[in-house]
């Protein structure tokens, strides 16, 4: 005769063997799939596995919205976009934290008891009508409304359920959808913020950070505050002088050849010739703007460093005693140059 092999241990079953959910175990095998607990009182099943009560409990009961826990007995279901389901004892009011019995109301997902409402609220008048609220309402950014008196501001239908809200107006979810633009770029409709363009063109906010691209300097997608230079564009933190990092918002700045942005300072020493006698640069003093430069004898001077070659006197084609007269393109003073000559 041919033996069955238990499910468990997957070897015969000859003695002490029982049978469940349609298969032969040996007594001693029989267990909950999940904590390995003996079944010998009772078992249920998931998903064709034996399990103990607790177990199964755990995997099949649903969670209390409010603490997380098991709801196994009395509970309170909430339907709405998503249906919540909670404790009876976890229904409590927001404001004094007491378990509401009887009518609630929701105000940015908290619950309110009526009393606390009645409290907070007293007074109330209804938005669109002007009317005194009394019992049921709804409350939207902090403005009270008659439940009677929402209705779409396109077919002018009563809202109940699910609405949308475009600007200050009421909508329902059928004209809320067929009056979201269309994105130019990406082809869906729009939730959401959205950007008009020169040419017309309707773009949704991502597509539209999309062409505005990445910052020049760091290449991140560039979000929230803008510079924008020759259809480049930059954070304003990264929007800084290429040699100094000094930021240059707000302030004097150039680009070159290469789109790289200067501060005044360092785009002028780095376009400055060097003086042919000190070697230094040729750049105006700190606080000013501009510099003389003095160019003589196919080379660039500061007037200060234009100078005898033998006596340093400095040199001034104005001045007729302190003019240059060169020997082998070297500057002399009239004196030095004709000791030079004797």
């Amino acid at each position: 005769m041919d033996t069955e092999k238990c499910p468990t241990c997957s070897k015969e079953v000859l003695t002490e063997g029982l049978t469940a959910i349609g298969r032969f175990y040996h007594k001693d095998c029989f267990k909950c799939i999940k904590c390995d607990g003996s079944l010998e009182e009772k078992f249920f099943t998931s998903e064709e596995q034996p399990m103990c009560e607790n177990c199964f409990k755990e995997k099949t009961f649903p969670k209390c919205t409010s603490c997380g826990k098991m709801v196994d007995g009395d509970s309170v279901v909430m339907k709405g976009d998503e249906e919540k389901i909670f404790h009876k004892e976890c229904v409590t009011c927001t404001r004094c934290t007491d378990p509401i019995v009887g009518k609630y109301f929701v105000e940015e997902g908290n619950l309110i008891c009526q009393k606390c409402l009645e409290n907070e609220f007293g007074g109330r008048t209804c938005e669109i009508c002007k009317e005194d609220v009394l019992g049921d309402c709804l409350i939207t950014n902090g403005k009270n409304y008659h439940k009677t008196c929402i209705k779409c501001s396109i077919c002018e239908e009563n809202l109940t359920g699910k609405f949308f809200t475009l600007g200050d107006k009421f909508m329902c979810e059928k004209d809320y959808k067929d009056t979201r633009k269309m994105c130019s770029d990406c082809g869906e409709q729009i939730s959401g913020p959205y950007y008009t363009l020169e040419d017309n063109e309707v773009v949704c906010a991502k597509d539209f950070k999309k062409r505005l691209g990445n910052c020049k300097k760091c290449g991140e997608l560039v979000e929230g505050r803008i510079m924008k230079i020759s259809d480049m564009v930059y954070h304003p933190d990264c929007f800084c002088c290429v040699v100094c990092e000094k930021s240059v918002v707000g302030e004097p700045f150039t680009q070159d050849e290469e789109h790289n942005i200067y501060c005044t300072e360092d785009f002028i020493k780095k376009n400055a010739t060097v003086c042919s006698s000190c070697g230094e640069l040729i750049v105006p003093k700190k606080g000013e703007t501009t510099t003389e430069r003095l160019r003589a004898l196919g080379k660039d001077f500061h007037p200060e460093c234009f100078k005898c070659k033998d006596c340093d006197l400095v040199l001034n084609t104005g001045d007729e005693s302190a003019r240059c007269y060169p020997i082998d393109g070297q500057p002399f003073c009239a004196k030095c140059n004709a000791n030079r000559r004797t």
